[in-house]
């Protein structure tokens, strides 16, 4: 059943620019209304600075076999392809049967900015969709100003 920040408010559900991208015909994993855990440790990035914070917010994702997008209330947080030739890339996103979990390491996005943001997505996945899902840590190419902007929505 939907929140009432749903109904309501609209928070949660796909912004603008990923409807278009949640009707591909190639999108596996295309869910609204979900649960999201924001937490970052030692951040420091131009215009935020936190030793520990933590926040529950609600969003959508979508997925497909090139590309990923997270919102988070009704913003974009996340929209980047995998890239498989680097595991030295920012954002490193796991897959268990329960959850989505992103880990994005500020520094290697920027040298001025150091910390860490660990993003938890609550997704109840069918059987049929965690078979479609990559069971290997898939990394996301990101430059540093998308990682900043990520990293003071806390």
């Amino acid at each position: 059943m939907p929140s009432l920040l749903y109904r309501w408010f609209g928070i949660g559900k796909f912004p603008e620019p990923l409807i278009a991208f949640a009707s591909d015909p190639a999108v596996f994993l295309a869910k609204e209304d979900l649960s999201i855990t924001y937490k970052c440790r030692q951040l420091r990035v131009p215009g935020r600075r936190a030793s520990k914070a933590a926040s529950l917010q609600r969003g959508s994702v979508v997925m497909s076999p090139d590309r990923f997008a997270l919102s988070i209330t009704k913003r974009v947080a996340i929209d980047g392809r995998y890239d498989a030739t680097s595991t030295d890339a920012p954002v490193a996103l796991s897959i268990t049967d329960s959850a989505l979990h992103i880990s994005i390491d500020v520094a290697r996005a920027d040298p001025n900015s150091t910390g860490t943001i660990e993003i938890l997505v609550r997704v109840p996945l069918t059987h049929q969709e965690r078979a479609m899902v990559p069971s290997t840590k898939q990394y996301l190419a990101m430059n540093a100003a998308e990682v900043c902007n990520v990293a003071r929505w806390s």
